[in-house]
């Protein structure tokens, strides 16, 4: 099966419509269970050429770090360790202006004292942070910030050897955890393994996959704002196949936003044939169901996504 994606983002108060294409670049290592129309965007996820493709900053004392093999974990793995004093950070930052990104790492953290968390930030056109969320294992929360969301995996005792596994859909965190940010400008992400104070920290099988766009498009043709509460209004969109192939069972979901404040009849729609050159149209009824000022003065934000073409 061969799948494309391409999101929209609408702006239901007149501000327009930002276009979100998937990024070109081919995989290094594919990882277990990546669907063939997943692109790899990290650089040596599996460390099987040592840390090449990564960034390692330390301040304090002099990080040390290794490259070892677990068994059930896929590739190498690189165990970093910050001295008492010391900070020590690897990261990976890849361009791609999309936020439909499968993100995939496993993580482990076996000393009892220091910090150690892992992060995902997605970045701007200076490389500066536009919302960023992590997972703290051990040591303190990160201090309290708008674009920053922490989730709390601390435990009593994490030399146990449990992994934090992660396996989720960058976009639709984003979308839960920042309603406020503008999608229009992410131009990349950056992957973070920080450990201080001692602790010693294991990153495995990382990987950020974009999705290819299998000679699917969507449009959307119209686009009407500022309409009255509880009103049901209509959004149109066209998706082509300007491929070698015909497509068949595309599905294209209308994804509504955190909050409730549109709420689409039906959801996800599926066009059975397109043909090369061909163009479908598919009409959205929406209803605006809550104020924009319930979302702090801002327009609510529909996303569509093309999921599928075998």
């Amino acid at each position: 099966m061969r799948k494309g994606l391409l999101f929209f983002l609408i702006l239901l108060a007149g501000a327009g419509i930002a276009c979100f294409a998937a990024a070109d670049k081919g995989p290094e290592t594919a990882p277990e269970g990546r669907s063939p129309a997943e692109q790899e965007l990290i650089v040596n996820g599996t460390f099987t050429d040592g840390i090449r493709g990564w960034q390692l900053d330390s301040s304090g004392a002099k990080p040390n770090f290794q490259i070892i093999n677990i068994n059930g974990v896929p590739g190498q793995v690189l165990a970093l360790t910050a001295e008492n004093r010391g900070v020590a950070r690897l990261s990976q930052q890849v361009k791609t202006p999309t936020p439909f990104v499968r993100v995939r790492f496993k993580a482990n953290f076996l000393s009892t004292q220091g910090n150690g968390y892992v992060s995902v930030a997605a970045m701007d056109d200076d490389n500066q942070p536009l919302a960023r969320f992590g997972w703290v294992v051990t040591g303190e929360l990160p201090p309290a910030a708008g674009n920053e969301k922490w989730e709390d995996r601390r435990e009593p005792l994490n030399t146990l050897g449990k992994w934090l596994e992660e396996d989720f859909l960058l976009g639709e965190r984003l979308q839960a955890e920042f309603p406020q940010l503008d999608y229009r400008q992410i131009r990349g992400y950056q992957v973070d393994l920080v450990v201080s104070g001692g602790q010693h920290g294991v990153l495995a099988d990382v990987h950020l996959l974009a999705r290819q766009r299998a000679g699917l498009g969507l449009e959307v043709i119209q686009d009407q704002a500022g309409r009255t509460l509880n009103e049901d209004f209509t959004i149109t969109t066209k998706i082509g196949n300007t491929g070698e192939n015909v497509q068949q069972a595309v599905t294209v979901r209308a994804v509504e936003p955190v909050g409730w404040g549109l709420v689409v009849r039906e959801p996800v729609q599926t066009i059975e044939t397109i043909a090369p050159g061909e163009t479908k149209v598919l009409n959205w009824t929406v209803r605006a169901q809550r104020p924009s000022t319930v979302n702090f003065g801002r327009p609510w934000e529909m996303l569509f996504q093309i999921e599928g073409g075998t």
